[in-house]
């Protein structure tokens, strides 16, 4: 792959959702039916870190018995305990705990007792992490942001947009103290210019150019000798970003 990063995969136990259709849930794995010829893939704890280890990712996640966040009554429970036994079968096979880690994943579908359950149960395992699942698929009692909410906000608020992040909260914050110096300095057409040359170099877009030209900020004109020092924020404890 030429990565010479961090690498984590997945076990593969979304498809058992995704494929619920096509696929048939035991103690040993699950048995995936190929839609377009009928053979049978089984998939168990061994096979999946097989593969992981394989691979050779950094951390290799547990195959675990998801459900859907429909399902109520005993099956949940009985769901847990299923990725409990798995996680024993997962730490058997796999062939490099030294170099390749392990992690549990908690389970319990949308139920806190079962979540606790499922953790008190996993740690006994003194794995170097722990993944908490149902996460990603969110919660029956709370909003959940769709894809389609998503980008209607990304597309048309832009104040969501930039604020997505806490990277670009931090960002904004440093940038207004930044600005904020520059008007106490009054050197604020001064710092637009070093701070537009210095995010886009000398292709800034014609519309930036213009927009700024209204403001009396020219960047056609802007003195590249200029000292000016941006100052970041609480003083010496955060470093300036890099714009």
């Amino acid at each position: 792959m030429a990565w010479n990063h961090g690498l984590l995969t997945d076990s593969g136990s979304f498809q058992m959702v995704s494929l619920l259709k096509l696929a048939n849930i035991t103690e040993e794995g699950v048995e995936f039916e190929n839609p377009h010829d009928g053979k049978k893939m089984m998939l168990t704890p061994e096979i999946s870190i097989g593969l992981q280890n394989s691979i050779g990712t950094d951390i290799m996640m547990q195959l675990n018995d998801i459900i859907s966040l429909l399902t109520t009554g005993p099956h949940m429970e009985e769901a847990m305990w299923q990725s409990v036994y798995w996680l024993d079968c997962s730490i058997k096979a796999h062939k490099h705990p030294t170099k390749q880690n392990l992690f549990p994943i908690v389970q319990g579908s949308l139920d806190e007792c079962l979540h606790r359950l499922s953790a008190k149960e996993l740690v006994k395992h003194d794995s170097p992490g722990y993944a908490i699942g149902s996460l990603s698929r969110g919660k029956a009692n709370v909003i959940i942001l769709a894809n389609a909410y998503l980008h209607t906000t990304m597309t048309k608020d832009t104040t969501r947009c930039h604020l997505i992040t806490i990277h670009n909260i931090a960002f904004q914050m440093c940038l207004m103290c930044n600005i904020h110096h520059a008007i106490v300095m009054d050197q604020f057409p001064l710092f637009i210019c070093e701070f537009m040359q210095t995010r886009f170099g000398k292709t800034v877009p014609l519309w930036i150019v213009e927009a700024l030209k209204s403001v009396n900020a020219d960047l056609t004109v802007a003195d590249e000798n200029s000292s000016y020092t941006a100052v970041p924020i609480d003083g010496d404890s955060q470093k300036e970003p890099s714009y």
